[in-house]
């Protein structure tokens, strides 16, 4: 084997492994979008949760303040999260993925390489054949001699060819690995550090809810006022005799005469303004 060829395999044996590793690293950090995508999801999922129960929630104030403002945090974290996996999705995965096409192309200029070696190979023994055998005929020696000559030049422009893009590749893929790595590390930080943030601000929001308001509040509710009883057992009594009363009093109008129904009139005004009054009594107790 020729050292042409020995290059053009170990060229191969690189852009085979970077093909195969490549292929692991795209399918993990793909992977790990989704992973990441779907917690987003949750988080959504959670937010409106929360949201939902502080909006239900109408006695304890605090409590509803907290998980208010804890429910649009979750939702800040969610989207991003969702900024996340955007630049995932943009610095690792797309770049990995196109090493697929790079590595066919490597591998066509390995097999180029490795053809022209082997050609090479072939027209220096079939030289060296003619000149065993027929050391006296020169016109076949001369030209198994000059074929050969351009199958070694042709190789070894194959192999300068080959060696330039092969260091261009390896090249190509040192820089792009720590790019994506870095670029994913500067995304993971960009995320966190906003992150911790936001949860500062929510754990600060949620220390904030009152446990002791909200309980005075609730065991106002639970305690019973007699006068609230009283007054609404008057103002429902009242109420119904009023409108009764009331009903008479412009059927009367509208059966009467002139005079009387000036009177009739003058009562309409009076049981409305009563009704007012009982009105504003029973809202001010409930």
């Amino acid at each position: 084997m020729s050292l042409s060829e020995l290059q053009a395999r170990f060229v191969l044996e690189r852009v085979l492994a970077v093909e195969k590793n490549f292929s692991e690293l795209c399918s993990a950090f793909a992977a790990y979008s989704r992973k990441t995508a779907r917690l987003r999801d949750k988080g959504d999922d959670l937010a409106k949760l929360i949201l939902a129960i502080g909006d239900s929630e109408v006695l304890n104030k605090s409590l509803r303040s907290g998980l208010m403002r804890f429910s649009s945090s979750v939702s800040a974290v969610g989207d991003l999260r969702d900024t996340l996996v955007l630049r995932i999705e943009k610095k690792a995965i797309s770049e990995l993925s196109s090493y697929g096409n790079a590595c066919q192309i490597a591998k066509e200029d390995v097999k180029e390489a490795i053809t022209s070696a082997e050609r090479e190979q072939q027209k220096k023994k079939q030289f060296e054949r003619i000149r065993e055998r027929n050391p006296r005929n020169r016109q076949q020696i001369s030209k198994a001699e000059s074929e050969y000559q351009r199958a070694n030049a042709d190789a070894m422009r194959t192999a300068r060819i080959l060696e330039e893009r092969a260091f261009a590749f390896e090249e190509k893929k040192l820089m792009d690995v720590k790019d994506i790595l870095l670029n994913f590390i500067k995304a993971e930080v960009a995320y966190h550090t906003k992150a911790l943030e936001i949860f500062t601000l929510a754990y600060q929001d949620v220390a904030k809810v009152e446990i002791n308001e909200d309980l005075e509040i609730t065991r106002s509710c639970l305690v019973v006022d007699p006068k609230y009883i009283f007054v609404r057992k008057i103002s429902e009594k009242s109420m119904i005799k009023i409108k009764a009363v009331h009903f008479l009093v412009f059927n009367y109008y509208f059966s009467s005469s002139n005079v009387n129904k000036i009177r009739s009139l003058n009562c309409h005004f009076i049981f409305y303004e009563f009704e007012t009054k009982v009105l504003e009594l029973h809202s001010f107790y409930t």
